[in-house]
């Protein structure tokens, strides 16, 4: 089955999710997320990296504990304004879906540019068992999508501008599908590692034990 999935920031005021055109969860938080002066964090679809120094010694690994997506990610999109819900509601398009340029006649959302223009993202350098780098494309639910195989895969965003830091209103859209979401499996996220807690940024999951997590960090759990 395929869900839609949508989370918007509103800095210093809320965060909100959508499941399928549906508010699931808010909260009022007035804590923004922060990166270190001069520092962009490590963007990245289907995983997270983490480096820091704990009590096992030092931790560098982008699947720690589990936490690769595993299933498909499609029409994954940015926008630097918290949607409303409206706007979502026009997004999920009753189950049919819609992504950029959203050129359907009753579009709500403009979308005149793609900020990241031609800086693609890039696959790990490892390999699958067959020897195809991963992700690969598959079908998705609006014409192609990635599929993560919840062990190595992941695509790292271009962010030497800081165009995914995101310290301002943002809001992030997807369409996902996967049948193993029993660990902590991450849709997206930015994030700065200060070498011995877990860092600075923002981070899109899901949890076994709490459903979906949108998590702002400053340097703190």
């Amino acid at each position: 089955t395929w869900y839609h999935l949508v989370v918007t920031r509103k800095a210093g005021t809320r965060s909100r999710i959508y499941l399928n055109g549906t508010l699931v969860a808010s909260d009022a938080n007035t804590t923004n997320h922060t990166l270190p002066a001069g520092a962009n964090g490590l963007a990245t679809i289907g995983a997270i990296k983490y480096s820091f120094t704990g009590s096992g010694g030092v931790l560098s690994d982008y699947c720690y504990l589990g936490s690769c997506f595993y299933g498909k990610i499609d029409a994954l999109t940015t926008w630097s304004k918290e949607l409303t819900s409206v706007e979502v509601t026009e997004l999920y398009n009753s189950g049919t879906g819609q992504e950029y340029p959203f050129t359907i006649s009753n579009a709500l959302i403009p979308s005149f540019n793609d900020a990241v223009g031609t800086n693609h993202g890039t696959r790990p350098s490892t390999t699958l068992s067959s020897g195809v780098l991963g992700p690969v494309f598959t079908t998705g639910k609006i014409g192609q999508a990635f599929q993560f195989d919840g062990i190595n895969d992941y695509v790292s965003l271009p962010n030497t501008s800081g165009q995914f830091n995101f310290e301002g209103d943002f809001t992030i859209s997807t369409w996902f599908r996967s049948s193993n979401l029993s660990a902590s499996r991450y849709f997206m996220n930015n994030f700065q590692d200060n070498g011995t807690t877990w860092g600075y940024g923002w981070s899109f999951y899901y949890s076994g034990s709490l459903g979906f997590v949108f998590h702002l960090l400053n340097g703190a759990v």
